[in-house]
């Protein structure tokens, strides 16, 4: 759990100072929230024993991905692992956008996880995006962090953080060419805006929509970053323990989603541009779009599922 001062660096960029207080301070009260969970066991080990605080990587996406290729490779099962970095030279969002992740301003943190079995991949990126906005909402007031579809987390219409599936891996048998049971890992990416200001979230969304902002600029007295990070961590770690029980994530998902059954929506999918009447989640939590323009083959009126892309108004 100690910190890490020789973490890889983005090439070619300066780094803090080994004794930088600030990451220091943040890296001890982080190691000793992790140490008196897993003493008193107030939430699973795997996320208390395996914490490692970084003090500048280029993402902790990147690391968590060389960890999960490592193990396969080797031949052995996936640990359960989070990484928490105080800065990021490379962060990235969906779509391979640029997430800036400047020293001390947010939580950058990758979860490293075992995929027990094939039921719990559709899950993960339902379940992590309710435990982050249940974080948001612990501080910012309850209902007040929604999802847009599928995993940004807004504030008043404003983008506060986001996730990534960075990587997936199968764990091979010697000679073989099959994945052993148990043997699959996944890492998964989040970003939270803590104390960024408006020049810094510029460079998250540069002109884009809905834009972004900061548990500063939303909260009079927003909480010290380790606060946050670990409550995080709790709620990650309590979604979490829904993995592989779709209905159940696919509820909570719906719980705290920012669309109305009945509004409209416009969404891109595969390069593909799609208007239609929200009519709810399937059972996999896709999206279900009552079309109200043709193209595609489509019709006005047809009922489809949107599986991947993004939801882009309102």
């Amino acid at each position: 759990m100690a910190p890490d001062s020789d973490a890889p660096e983005h090439p070619g960029a300066g780094s803090p100072p080994v004794d930088d207080p600030a990451f220091a301070a943040y890296a001890r009260d982080l190691t000793a929230r992790a140490a008196r969970a897993n003493a008193d066991g107030s939430i699973p080990a795997g996320w208390a024993a395996n914490l490692v605080v970084l003090r500048r990587v280029e993402s902790t996406n990147v690391v968590g991905r060389r960890i999960l290729d490592t193990y396969a490779e080797e031949d052995l099962a996936v640990p359960r692992l989070t990484l928490v970095a105080w800065e990021q030279a490379g962060g990235k969002g969906r779509g391979g956008k640029s997430w800036s992740s400047p020293a001390g301003g947010g939580v950058w943190m990758s979860i490293v996880r075992p995929v027990a079995k094939p039921s719990e991949m559709p899950t993960l990126p339902l379940l992590v995006p309710v435990a982050v906005a249940r974080t948001v909402n612990r501080f910012a007031g309850e209902g007040r962090c929604r999802i847009k579809w599928p995993n940004d987390l807004l504030v008043d219409g404003r983008k506060v953080a986001g996730l990534l599936l960075a990587g997936v891996s199968s764990r091979q048998g010697r000679g073989g060419n099959e994945a052993k049971p148990g043997g699959s890992g996944v890492v998964i990416g989040v970003g939270v805006n803590h104390g960024l200001g408006d020049d810094e979230l510029a460079a998250i969304a540069p002109g884009g929509a809905p834009g972004a902002v900061s548990l500063a600029q939303i909260l009079d007295e927003p909480p010290p970053l380790a606060d946050f990070a670990w409550a995080m961590i709790e709620d990650l770690a309590r979604e979490l323990a829904h993995a592989g029980d779709g209905r159940e994530a696919v509820r909570r998902y719906r719980d705290l989603s920012l669309h109305e059954v009945g509004e409209r929506l416009r969404c891109n999918a595969a390069g593909e541009t799609m208007e239609g009447i929200f009519r709810g989640f399937d059972p996999r939590g896709f999206l279900r779009l009552e079309l109200t323009t043709s193209g595609g083959g489509r019709q006005v009126g047809e009922e489809v599922l949107v599986t991947a892309g993004e939801v882009v108004s309102p």
